[in-house]
């Protein structure tokens, strides 16, 4: 529905554009064409790019509207992690002659798994005096951030999973670990939505940090209920230890609704495979 309703505008600013164009033909005259270089990065903002792997080559197109000539052109980056990113260009992009595209090229290395890291790239003082005063448009910065995902690694076997409690049952649930680390996925524990995510410090130390896990639906009402662990009454993510002969994880969790209330705390128990 979206992009359908993008296109009616887009063509609807043609049909506008027509109307100008094309009521006189006795006076129509060429459309503008920049007077200047008017050199500009692809967009301000790229997102997030996401990675799979702890190292990502990442490549930043830049424009210009006159292609005449060779143009070389400056830039900083900045971020506030050392070590992570390398500029492959040393700060400098190069215009061959005849193009109107130039490529910045970003490596990003050393990623510690489910760590964000941010860039920012900023054309330099003659980059930008090359602006058109016609157009008046381009862009001089540009925010980024490359997420180094996780990847997950299904345990062999089935765990159980034990509430005597809040749920009053015990079920067996997939879980998953992410490689290189101890950091662990139960797989839709309460509901299929929701994972619930864990890890295991070297204290054998079990954390869970605040994230959604079940719903719950009041008055036709649905809400998200989040967990924090809770073994130490100050829902600081302690949810208890692991016990590597036995297998045993303790989940001591707080079930609550944001700014409405909670179900109380409750000593659960996984049983790794």
């Amino acid at each position: 529905m979206k992009m359908k309703f993008g296109k009616l505008i887009f063509g609807a600013a043609f049909l506008l554009l027509g109307v100008f164009t094309s009521c006189d033909k006795d006076n129509e005259g060429t459309l503008y064409q920049p007077t200047n270089t008017n050199v500009t990065l692809e967009k301000d903002n790229f997102g997030v790019i996401p990675s799979t792997e702890t190292s990502k080559d990442i490549a930043i197109r830049v424009y210009r509207a006159q292609t005449a000539g060779e143009l070389t052109v400056g830039y900083t980056m900045t971020t506030p992690t050392e070590g992570i990113f390398t500029d492959l260009g040393n700060g400098r992009v190069t215009f061959e002659n005849g193009s109107g595209v130039a490529v910045i090229n970003i490596k990003a290395e050393n990623m510690v798994p489910g760590n964000k890291y941010d860039l920012k790239i900023e054309l330099d003082d003659a980059a930008k005096a090359t602006l058109d005063t016609i157009t008046n448009r381009a862009n001089y910065t540009a925010d980024l951030s490359v997420f180094c995902e996780y990847v997950w690694e299904a345990l062999d076997g089935k765990a159980v999973y034990n509430s005597p409690v809040a749920f009053e049952a015990s079920w067996e649930v997939d879980v998953m670990r992410a490689k290189g680390t101890d950091i662990y996925k139960i797989v839709g524990l309460y509901e299929e939505t929701y994972d619930v995510i864990f890890s295991i410090d070297a204290d054998n130390n079990v954390i869970v940090e605040e994230q959604p896990a079940w719903t719950y639906e009041d008055g036709g009402t649905k809400y998200a209920v989040n967990i924090v662990g809770n073994a130490n009454g100050d829902q600081s993510g302690n949810a208890g230890k692991y016990d590597p002969a036995t297998k045993k994880v303790q989940l001591t969790l707080f079930h609550f609704i944001p700014k409405v209330g909670d179900f109380g705390t409750f000593a659960d128990e996984l049983t790794l495979p």
